[in-house]
């Protein structure tokens, strides 16, 4: 197994990482470097490093651009390397972080019953080549327990 690098200290990152953009390519390195496994909403370390600064920002998570060149205070700067040392640290997916799950553009705290039912939509949209041309003909509510959730459909 690769030997990991040694990553930048956080209390060196608040005081040297001063914009979005700084932020946003450290945390792209450090998700790199730490070979964490994405899978629970993104798929590669530049969409997680976008995902946790947004959503560690309270900004909005579909526009990182706009917010690039932005100065940080340093509670935010602080905020930041927190939840980048944890990710990495605990392995924990990012949406157990922020306590923002998404399906589509809703957000809801995170359950694992969404994992269970992202795992199984993923299973599934590999049967979509066998799905009819004409679209989705039935619906079924997924249910767990006394509780309904939505399913995205096609």
């Amino acid at each position: 197994m690769a030997e990991r690098k040694a990553s930048a200290m956080p209390g060196e990152a608040i005081e040297t990482l001063h914009t979005v953009r700084d932020w946003f390519r450290y945390a792209v390195t450090r998700l790199g470097e730490a070979g964490v496994a994405f899978g629970h909403g993104t798929t590669n370390a530049v969409d997680e490093a976008a995902y946790l600064i947004l959503a560690t920002l309270k900004l909005p998570i579909d526009r990182l651009d706009p917010f690039l060149d932005a100065r940080l205070l340093e509670a935010e700067r602080r905020a930041l390397a927190e939840v980048i040392a944890a990710r990495i640290a605990t392995r924990k997916p990012a949406a157990y972080l922020t306590g923002e799950a998404y399906i589509g553009p809703h957000a809801q705290p995170p359950t694992r019953s969404q994992s269970r039912r992202r795992r199984r939509l993923r299973r599934s949209s590999r049967m979509a080549p066998l799905a009819r041309p004409g679209g989705v003909g039935h619906a079924r509510g997924l249910g767990s327990g006394s509780q309904r959730h939505p399913c995205p459909l096609a």
